[in-house]
């Protein structure tokens, strides 16, 4: 999420920058394209890709495995409910989700001020 983040809103700065080149455009302006677009589009729609895809697999790879082990089965034979035993945690661990989103925002808003003050 880090890296991902600050490379884009790098990307994102020096885009801007090279596109509005215009001495009476305010350099201003580049700072606050890249911080509207870091933080409408581009931090919540990456993250949010990117943990639908790691997360989603993680999650039918580790449940797919224990059914082929029989884990889940020895589970349901000692009583355990299956499903929140093992579902239940990992939706209560997605509840940090928007603190991810917060912390791609910022690191993504970093790069794109380390990119303009070093472009």
């Amino acid at each position: 999420v880090g890296f991902l983040s600050f490379f884009i809103g790098a990307v994102v700065s020096l885009q801007t920058a090279l596109n509005l080149s215009n001495p009476l455009i305010p350099k201003s302006l580049i700072a606050f394209a890249a911080r509207q677009s870091i933080v409408l589009e581009f931090s919540p729609t990456f993250i949010s890709i990117i943990m639908a895809g790691k997360v989603g697999s993680f999650i039918t790879s580790s449940i797919g495995s224990m059914r082929v082990t029989e884990q889940i089965d020895a589970l349901e034979v000692m009583g355990i409910n299956s499903l929140n035993y093992l579902v239940f945690p990992k939706i209560i661990a997605m509840l940090t989700y928007p603190f991810v989103i917060a912390i791609s925002m910022f690191l993504g808003i970093l790069g794109a001020y380390t990119a303009a003050v070093m472009g």
